[in-house]
């Protein structure tokens, strides 16, 4: 018979579908950070605008009518929320959306910062838009968000399927419990490639791991497998060192050398694209001089809080403020899960492959840290939604650190699910009502 906690997982993943669905369509349009950019590639792909440098003028036209926070306000010109309720507003009739408020959209260029990004999601993206012009005609911006937000949606429900196929009982309800949280909701519900990067993770992850048989996938497949990764994401890095540790660990140095190789495809492909070395635009831009050297300590240690924030929230691309108390209360329940969860970290071979990808995940978020302060020039730039697209990973080193692999304790785990689910409810209804009163009210 199967136990309580496992014979409720149908129930939370069919209600976390439900959640993802719902903020899908009715998250305010362009909310998302980032989407107007990631949208603006994908219709580039979709053949529906020519200039991959800057977003084209109907999408601007289309933003500019729709209410935003203040990053957006500076960058397009768009309104304030406060004019009435934003909820649901990219559902809204393409003759709303094109309604009073544009501000000038053909005298203004806005520059399209995602250039840089590997092509591989927007391509995908691009033949969805197509398709659905095809069948529904052309779709207003507001309605290609929408559809492509709802493609987020399905890559994380299929990086769920994923997950729970190899992850034991505890941590399968942990992964799922932690995607109700409002950061994670919004991170991989938004146009961007964070959602199928969360998809391919999970799916990578545990694919690449030795079947219960002892077979093990070939290294031609680990290769090709390995080379989606990088072309949806460059943060797919630290799960490909993870998987080529792990299998060189295992003695499987052909599979390693594949991953490995299999990774580094992304490298020709972006250098032929115009990719200025170091991987990202932030990197590119012209560097300056620190007053003191423990500038940037501080700096990077502000971004390091920043991320850890907004993987727990996110809203009003900075116009809602989590709490203090949410980010105390996190910390404790963080911790109450080391003390009852007893980890059993020890000098095993196991553990060296996750510290490859820890190193691996640390010293790209540095970099990005310091380029993101050499563009923008200010720290605290890097979101937390980078942190989702690493969470399949991060749940099989959980499981490989707190019990031995395959074993499930639900019964011994119930106080702590119970525990955790009433701090992610909590979480989400104060998170709720803060955006509520930012957007209009519902």
């Amino acid at each position: 018979m199967a136990s309580a906690p496992n014979a409720g997982r149908p129930l939370a993943v069919g209600l976390l579908a439900l959640q993802l669905v719902v903020l899908a369509l009715a998250l305010p349009a362009y909310e998302g950070p980032d989407e107007p950019f990631h949208l603006g590639r994908a219709r580039v792909a979709a053949g529906q605008a020519l200039d991959l440098h800057t977003i084209d003028e109907t999408l601007l036209t289309s933003l500019q009518a729709s209410p935003c926070g203040p990053d957006l306000q500076r960058t397009a010109g768009c309104p304030a929320y406060g004019a009435g309720s934003a909820w649901w507003n990219a559902l809204e009739p393409v003759d709303a959306v094109f309604g009073a408020g544009s501000q000038g959209a053909s005298a203004q260029r806005i520059g399209n910062y995602q250039i840089h990004q590997p092509p591989l999601y927007y391509t995908a993206a691009g033949v969805l838009l197509r398709a659905l012009d095809g069948v529904a005609g052309p779709l207003a911006p507001r309605h290609q968000l929408v559809a492509l937000r709802l493609l987020s949606v399905l890559c994380v429900l299929s990086g769920v399927a994923w997950a729970l196929r190899r992850l034991d009982v505890a941590c399968g309800w942990l992964l799922v419990m932690l995607l109700f949280l409002p950061g994670a909701g919004e991170a991989l519900v938004r146009v961007a490639n964070d959602a199928p990067l969360f998809a391919w993770s999970a799916g990578f992850l545990l694919w690449a791991r030795p079947r219960t048989d002892g077979s093990r996938p070939h290294a031609l497949g680990l290769g090709a497998v390995a080379a989606v990764g990088p072309m949806l994401k460059l943060t797919a890095a630290p799960i490909l060192v993870y998987v080529a540790a792990d299998r060189l660990r295992r003695g499987d140095v052909r599979g390693a050398l594949a991953v490995a190789l299999g990774g580094a495809v992304i490298l020709p492909i972006q250098i032929a694209r115009g990719w200025a070395w170091g991987g990202t635009l932030e990197m590119a831009a012209p560097g300056r001089e620190y007053d003191t050297w423990i500038e940037p300590i501080v700096g990077i240690a502000h971004s390091a809080y920043t991320f850890f924030k907004t993987a727990l929230w996110l809203g009003g691309w900075s116009v809602v403020k989590p709490p203090v108390w949410i980010l105390v209360a996190a910390v404790a329940v963080v911790g109450a899960g080391l003390v009852r969860a007893r980890p059993r970290i020890e000098r095993g071979s196991w553990v060296w492959p996750h510290l490859a990808a820890g190193i691996a995940a640390t010293a790209g978020f540095v970099a990005f840290a310091l380029g993101k302060e050499r563009l923008f020039g200010v720290w605290g730039a890097v979101g937390g939604w980078y942190f989702w697209s690493w969470s399949p990973w991060l749940m099989l080193a959980w499981q490989e650190c707190t019990r031995p692999l395959e074993r499930d304790r639900p019964s011994g785990d119930r106080l702590w699910i119970g525990g955790a689910v009433t701090f992610v409810l909590v979480i989400g209804l104060t998170w709720l009502r803060s955006v509520d009163a930012v957007y209009g009210g519902v």
